[in-house]
């Protein structure tokens, strides 16, 4: 397994392979006390197997139901056209005798 063990002279993390050693007994004991389930994961399809038996196991609802549609006064394009001119007007301003006018 890929370990980072530092970094390298242009500030990348490098890594090494360690073994780490695991406790099944333990992780067990853990899980029985928590309420929790133990599901070894050695490789790739045991990992989506566990995974899988876990997300059928959880309880299946619907995150929103859509009672009808709700509507939004988006209150900026009141304010637009206004902004829009006033800007327009800096720019001419900005360019003409005015400039220097407090």
């Amino acid at each position: 397994m890929p370990y980072p063990t530092g970094t390298d002279l242009f500030g990348r993390t490098t890594y090494d392979q360690v073994e780490i050693d695991v406790n099944p007994e333990l992780l067990q004991q853990i899980a029985a006390l928590t309420g929790g389930a133990y599901y070894p994961a050695t490789g790739k399809e045991s990992l989506e197997s566990g995974l899988r038996s876990v997300l059928d196991s959880l309880e299946k609802s619907k995150i929103y139901e859509a009672s009808g549609s709700t509507h939004y006064d988006e209150s900026y394009a009141r304010f637009f056209l206004p902004a829009a001119i006033f800007g327009l007007l800096g720019l001419a301003l900005r360019g003409s005798r005015l400039n220097g006018a407090p």
